[in-house]
Formats: structure tokens, sequence, C-alpha cells
């Protein structure tokens, strides 16, 4: 791997993980963390690969590159301003005189054609490079037509998207957005509006999305077919969900993490998320190297290590599901500060208070989105763009604060959290020292003086 490395390439990752199943499988116990350092090290240097195959490089000279060829790697997004952004696979690249030269990496292609093109679509960009990997261009064409793939998601997307035409405006934008993603001008302006309110995770295809959906199935099927089965039947189903909207790398994420939970008893949820990171970098490392999987994993990595810890304290004002919803929302909301600030240069702390709601919300708004794709009935119909308007004023509100841009505000907010938190369970343990001396009192009291005189002398208790 490093005379490869050193070459600019590396080994298939199906090659690298069915050599470490093997050798997991034959080797013996005692060298079991000697297995562990050594897996590390093949994925730290699968990614070091990965890093250097990312960054784009021209076979021409940068200035002189006026169109590249290259592979499609996720769906076309529509920005705030109305362009079509494209992350494109580059391959070939051509300068002013005609000539044709290998390229790599990954671009992000801007262009403003307003365009509907799904993940794996041949295309050649015309324009000029900005600036290493961001190329403006003027024409898009397309090499090769749709895939049996990409026509078939088209025509599933378009049934859905005309089964919710029924709905409002705003309630059907928030609810397409929700359920599949929608990239379009009108949603961009909201996902806008969310991101100022502090609550972008809300509106990101994510866990909360897959999950909500197995639950309900599994909900809908347990009577008829059992729970096993029905925990069974949700694998498929979240599977054709994924590949109906797009492979996300948060979606991704969730399905890994749901199918090693399937195949694997007994294993917690950091072991689980331990084995997803790595069977992610393995079988899918296009969606690693990027912002929404690093703020996916931290997310994620934030709440299994201090939701519950957060949650604890605030058990004395808050029912224990209350208090479980706000901690998670509390740590996450802090644990992905630092790199918002790094990475955006912004902040929003209204998120701490909306998230909540917000997130409340939005699994409301997609379950019954779901059901409503099955049965489209009027009181479902009413209900949803009820709760779509409350979801609107709430992102409105939220959106007319002013973000943090500086780290010393955030640390500033993390301690006085800190000390909220910190007395709270002072409180809280101060109260269960309370009612246990109450309870030890009771129960000494049960003890009649006669038989405690016995029993210090020894003696039993006459029958």
């Amino acid at each position: 791997m490093v005379i490869l490395r050193l070459k600019g390439e590396s080994l298939p990752p199906w090659i690298i993980l069915i050599f470490w199943i093997g050798m997991a499988a034959v080797a013996p116990k005692k060298i079991t963390t000697l297995l562990i350092v050594a897996l590390m090290v093949t994925l730290s240097l699968q990614l070091n690969s990965l890093w250097f195959q990312e960054s784009p490089a021209y076979g021409l000279f940068e200035g002189e590159v006026v169109a590249v060829r290259g592979c499609l790697i996720d769906d076309a997004t529509i920005t705030l301003n109305g362009n079509t952004l494209l992350r494109l696979k580059a391959e070939r690249c051509e300068n002013r005189r005609g000539e044709w030269a290998g390229a790599r990496g990954t671009l992000l292609v801007i262009t403003q054609e307003q365009l509907s093109l799904h993940r794996g679509r041949s295309l050649e960009c015309r324009g000029e490079v900005v600036e290493g990997a961001l190329f403006v261009s003027k024409e898009v064409i397309s090499l090769s037509p749709p895939s049996r793939y990409s026509q078939l998601r088209s025509n599933l997307l378009g049934k859905v998207r005309r089964r919710l035409e029924s709905l409002s405006g705003r309630g059907e934008l928030l609810v397409k957005s929700l359920l599949l993603g929608e990239s379009s001008l009108e949603a961009s302006s909201l996902r806008e509006m969310v991101t100022q309110s502090g609550c972008a995770h809300v509106l990101a295809l994510s866990g909360m999305h897959l999950n909500s959906l197995v639950l309900l199935l599994t909900a809908l099927t347990r009577r008829l077919i059992g729970k096993q089965g029905a925990k069974w039947l949700s694998l498929p189903l979240a599977l054709f969900y994924v590949a109906l909207v797009g492979f996300k790398p948060s979606l991704v994420r969730s399905l890994l993490m749901l199918f090693i939970r399937r195949l694997r008893k007994n294993i917690n949820l950091k072991e689980t998320l331990t084995l997803t990171l790595i069977a992610h970098l393995l079988l899918f490392p296009d969606g690693v190297c990027s912002v929404a999987s690093l703020l996916s994993y931290s997310c994620l990595a934030a709440i299994l290590w201090g939701a519950e810890r957060c949650a604890s304290p605030l058990l004395l004002l808050l029912p224990p599901k209350g208090a479980l919803m706000v901690g998670t929302t509390l740590i996450a909301s802090m644990a992905l500060a630092p790199l918002s600030l790094l990475l955006f240069e912004a902040w929003y702390p209204i998120g701490l208070l909306l998230s909540p709601i917000m997130a409340t919300l939005a699994l409301l708004l997609l379950t019954l989105a779901l059901i409503f794709l099955v049965l489209p009935l009027s009181p479902f119909k009413s209900l949803i763009e009820k709760l779509s308007r409350l979801f609107y004023s709430l992102a409105n509100w939220g959106s007319s604060h002013t973000p943090w841009r500086g780290v010393e505000g955030w640390v500033t907010l993390l301690i006085i959290l800190l000390t909220i938190l910190t007395l709270l369970k002072y409180a809280t343990e101060a109260i269960k020292k309370r009612y246990r001396q109450q309870y030890d009192l009771e129960l000494s009291l049960q003890f009649p003086p006669r038989h405690h005189r016995a029993s210090q002398r020894g003696e039993s208790r006459p029958e």
C-alpha cells in the first residue's frame, strides 16, 4: 500500500475488507490488539490515499483548461442564487488548442443553467477553472443517456411529487424537503432560513429520516409478521429509500448502522459507530471525504458520548424522554459549534432553543407525510399544513437573530451551560440523598426494638 500510495493509487476497498475479515477469522485471540492496530494503520493509509485522489489535478496548464469531463458524484443541487451546483469526478480536460489530457480529483462545477441531473451521469462542462477545485461552466453537455437506475428514480420521484402537490405551497415545499431532500430555488431559500435559525440538521437527510421510516414500518407490520420479521423487512425498505432519494453520506452512515445492528447481536451503539466508520471508509469512500460526513459522524459521536450525561440533570425539571431530547440537542449543538465556526465562520446559538421544538415538528411532519403518501386523506392534509405554518413561523423568528462569529462567545456559552448542568446535577443528588434518608428512616422503623436487641446478643427469635 505504501508503494501504491507513492504512485498515487490505492488497493480496491473490497480487497482490503476481505483480507481483514479473513485475518480476523483465523487469528488467535492473543494478537487481536495487533490486528486492531494494523487495521487502523490500513484505514489511515486508505484515508490518506482518498485525500490525495480527491485533490484536483489537471494534465494541462490550469489557466488554459476550457473543458472537463467526468462522472457526476451527487445529484445536482440549486443554490440560493439560482445556480446549479455539480460535484464531478474529473477524468479528462481540454485546453484552448483542443488538446486533451487526463485529470483527477473532485471538482465543484457551478453553472447558471437550471439542471436536474442524477448521480452517475457522464458530463462535459465547458468554461474555466477559477481556483483549483472550482470550475465555472457556461455549458453542460450530457455524454450519455440516463441509466435505468436514474430513469427509475426519476419516475418514482415524479410520482411522489405529484402525490404531494395536493398540499399547500409551503406545506408541499417543506414536506418535499424533509422527505426527498428537494433541490430547487424555493427549497434553497427554506434551507437558508432554517440554517440561520440554527436548525440546519433538521432539513438535512440523515438518520432521523431513515429511522422514522424504519420505526413506522416496524410498527405497522409487527402484528402481521412478528417483531423479528418486521425488523428484517425494514432492511430492504431502508435500502430502497436511500437508493430513491440518493446516497447522501448521513443516510449511508445510518443505513450501515442499521445493517450492522441487524446482523450482529448484543452490540452497543459506540461499537456500531466504530464499525460503521470502517465500513463506510472501505465500501463508500467517495462520501467520507465531505463536510456532510464530518458533521454527521461528529454529531452522532457527541450524542453517544454525552447525551445521557447532559440529560440526567434535566430530569429534575423534565420527564425522561423530554430530558433526553433536550440533552441530545444541547450536546449536539455544542459539539458542532467549533466545526461550524471553523468551516462556515458562523454559529447560531438560537438553535439551542429552537432545535428540540423544530426537530419534534420535523418528525411529526415526516411521519404524517409517509402516511399521506399511502392514505391521502383530508385530516392528514390539514394537520400537515398547520404544522408547516408553525414550522415556518419558528424558522422565520429564529433567522432574525444575529449569529456568533467568534470562538470567545462559544466558550462563554459552554461555561454557562456546564455551570447550569452542574448545579442541576448537584440539586438532583441532594434531592436523591434526602429521599434515601427518608426511605432508610421508614425502613428502620419497621423493626421492633426487641428484635434489634435480640440480634445484637446473637439470639434467635422464637417461632
